[in-house]
């Protein structure tokens, strides 16, 4: 991944896995351990502005439940990641929630919008500015 990235002139990579990983206590360390890598190797050999996103799907116990927020279950991805793509189904207090719980971090964890409306806070469609608005102005 990182040669591809190099040779394309990516500047990271979004991973994002949408399936059971079981037994958990056998995939997930491991899978950890592949961001912490991929991301030294990206900046190694990308430069420091690389950047390794981990998208809100996979829990840490092996199970595919998207969070839609931070939370123990989710928050080991953002410590070996550059940041965290939240899915689209939170609510308007999530960002707020979010930001708490990232602290330092908050601006490394990206809210999800579907403009599509499927669940996500504001309704999507011409109204994502509701969205997009809420997490602006809780920092995340």
């Amino acid at each position: 991944l990182v040669r591809v990235a190099r040779y394309h002139g990516f500047d990271g990579w979004l991973i994002n896995i949408e399936c059971e990983l079981h037994p958990a206590k056998a995939y997930i360390p491991h899978l950890l351990h592949f961001l912490a890598h991929l991301r030294a190797r990206m900046r190694e050999v990308c430069g420091s502005h690389a950047a390794v996103i981990w998208y809100d799907a996979v829990t840490t116990e092996g199970h595919l439940r998207w969070q839609n927020s931070l939370t123990s279950l989710n928050y080991p991805f953002l410590d070996v990641s550059d940041g965290l793509f939240l899915n689209y189904h939170w609510k308007s207090e999530t960002p707020a929630e979010v930001a708490a719980v990232a602290g330092s971090r908050a601006c490394d964890v990206y809210m999800g919008v579907d403009v599509h409306g499927r669940g996500t806070f504001g309704g999507g469609k011409t109204a994502c500015d509701v969205a997009l608005l809420a997490a602006r102005m809780s920092g995340v």
